[in-house]
């Protein structure tokens, strides 16, 4: 039990920056995913920054929890998988890059970069919504401390460029 309120089950993802787990909210009563990663500076920004969030395709962020040295994501709990664990058709690539492209257009009008686009990081909701997670890369626009995935960042960022919106297409 995390902070008397959050059960921890099954691991669900892994990533550089944390392990997720599925979780359950007891005084919500629902399902919950655990994002828990080391209580550092980039695991502070990504909470600051996923606490700005508000969009329908962008995972909804709920709460944080630092306890024992971490710090512990809760969010919505996306049940449909990701973009890479599903063979789309044509028409429902079109619909995930436009779900993509919305989720990105809101995040450059905050002034911010995700910094780490890859397939792993959109994720279907129940309802089949896209929506994109993982902003553990995310910087403001101009930051040189932009994160990434080798092979899916931007060659610019490999010359130390700063982060800059067309580093998210």
């Amino acid at each position: 039990m995390l902070h008397e309120r959050y059960s921890l089950f099954e691991v669900i993802g892994r990533g550089r920056g944390g392990v997720v787990r599925r979780g359950f909210d007891h005084v919500l009563k629902r399902d919950v995913a655990i994002k828990t990663m080391a209580d550092t500076t980039d695991a502070r920004l990504e909470v600051e920054i996923l606490g700005q969030l508000d969009h329908d395709h962008i995972v909804k962020f709920y709460d944080a929890v630092i306890h024992r040295g971490k710090v512990h994501l809760i969010m919505e709990l996306a049940r449909g998988g990701t973009v890479r664990q599903r063979k789309l058709t044509l028409a429902g690539l079109i619909e995930v890059g436009q779900s993509a492209a919305e989720a990105l257009s809101y995040l450059h009008s905050l002034g911010l970069v995700h910094g780490d686009i890859k397939p792993s990081h959109l994720v279907f909701s129940e309802d089949g919504r896209v929506k994109l997670v993982d902003f553990g890369s995310s910087s403001a626009i101009d930051d040189v401390s932009l994160g990434g995935t080798k092979g899916y960042a931007a060659p610019e960022k490999k010359s130390g460029a700063a982060a800059d919106p067309r580093m998210d297409v």
